[in-house]
Formats: C-alpha cells, structure tokens, sequence
C-alpha cells in the first residue's frame, strides 16, 4: 500500500553506502526511473575498499557516469581524512583527492565536535561545496555552534539528524528542525521502517523541505553487500513525499 502524502516535501533521498559489491552502471536506471535519488559515497583512506567504502577506480567510474547522467552525487569523508580537517587544519582529502571537491557538489565531515576547532572552519572557505555537519546527541550544542559560527563566515552548510551516529538505529522521536538550515534525517530509515517513520518525521517538520537518508537497511543482512532490490523498495516508498527542487 502506497504512503499518503502528507505536507512535509523531501527534494531528495541519499542512498548511503554504495560500494564494490555492485557495478557502478547499476545505479544509472535507478537514478532514471527516481531522479530524486542522491548517491552518497563514503570516502576514506584507510578503508577503501572494504565494505561500505568503494575503490578509487569505482568511484572515478562512478563520477564519469554521474556526470553523463546527471546523477546526483555526494561525499561522505570519514577517518582520518576528516580528523586531519578538523583537529589540524589540514584539508588532506581534498589535497590528495582534489577531484571529491568536483565530483561530490554536497560533502558530508562526519566527526565529533568535541574533537574540532572551530578555526577549521576558515579551511572550508574557498570551497563551493554544500558541507553537510552530522548531528546526534553527543556534543549537539557544540555542533549547532559550530554551524552557526560556519553560517556567519558564508559557508554554505546543511545538518543531518542522525542519532544513532550511522549504526542505523532508529530514534526514540525525531529532532525539531534548527533554523534556517536546510535538513536532513537519517538513522533507521529503510524498506521496513519508511511507513511508520515518515509520517512520524513529517509531525515534527510540517511544510519543511528535507531530505532522508539510508544507509545500514539496504545492506545486506550480514553487512557486506549493497542491496538494490532494498534501495528500489525504498524509493518506491519515498516517491509519494518527494516534491520537485
């Protein structure tokens, strides 16, 4: 049975997690048939490779393909690519990877704030990109702060509800959105839990703009491998909430 649409418009659901368990062409006709759909790539230099975490030559095809296409596409940075950002000021990752900068318009920092300095945030400034700040529980002042202070500079940043920190459990209530940012909710989001879930994340936002993210329920049940037929079942049942950009 189809979800009812409610007034809550999500402009784009990501789809988390994308790795060398599939082909990177298999991703083209979902992103025909759901044009909606944002892939989010995990970067990182020591896990490249392994589940969850795609190879450079998969992710340079996937790029060629998303640039053919028109998919969209996301990064998200992780390890030590992230802690040299955000603890040295040093943009490694995208020194030594000066392609996500093109390839990933959106780029998700995933780190804790009680390990950043804030005059990391000067780093970002030449770059164009959408920077996209996690936010659970932990140190959640801290990271509001941050992206206040990120907001005031001219940087353009988004925030990711996620409770569960990316284990893909879901909340016991999903967050009140913070003004203005454009938002996104994740953490125990899939093909079993989108019926009940969304309406539950639409009481909270109302006539918001969001978007969703899945990660950890289109996975396989033992974890190493991407799994489409769970990725296509939640875009089905994502499509009646989506609303054009």
């Amino acid at each position: 049975m189809p979800i009812r649409s409610f007034n809550m418009p999500i402009d784009r659901v990501t789809i988390t997690g994308a790795d060398n368990s599939i082909r990177p062409e298999e991703l083209v006709p979902l992103s025909v048939e759901f044009p909606f759909v944002e892939w989010a790539i995990l970067v990182s230099a020591s896990k490249e490779g392994n589940p969850r975490y795609p190879t450079r030559a998969w992710i340079d095809e996937l790029a060629a393909l998303g640039k053919s296409h028109g998919m969209k596409l996301a990064g998200h940075v992780c390890g030590a690519w992230v802690r040299d950002l955000v603890i040295q000021k040093d943009p490694s990752a995208f020194r030594e990877r000066p392609e996500f900068l093109e390839y990933f318009p959106r780029i998700q920092l995933n780190f804790s704030p009680y390990h950043a300095a804030q005059l990391f945030l000067e780093v970002l400034k030449p770059y164009q990109n959408q920077f996209i700040f996690q936010v659970g529980t932990k140190g959640k002042g801290e990271k509001i702060s941050l992206l206040n202070l990120g907001r005031s500079m001219g940087l353009n940043l988004a925030v990711l509800f996620d409770r569960s920190g990316g284990k893909g459990v879901l909340p016991p209530s999903w967050p009140e959105p913070i003004d203005p940012f454009y938002l996104g909710y994740a953490g125990g989001l899939g093909p079993d839990s989108l019926t009940e879930q969304l309406p539950k994340i639409s009481e909270v936002v109302g006539e918001r703009t969001i978007w969703i993210d899945m990660e950890s329920r289109v996975r396989s049940d033992n974890d190493q491998l991407f799994d489409l037929t769970k990725v296509r079942a939640s875009l089905e049942m994502c499509r009646p909430w989506v609303r054009a950009a």
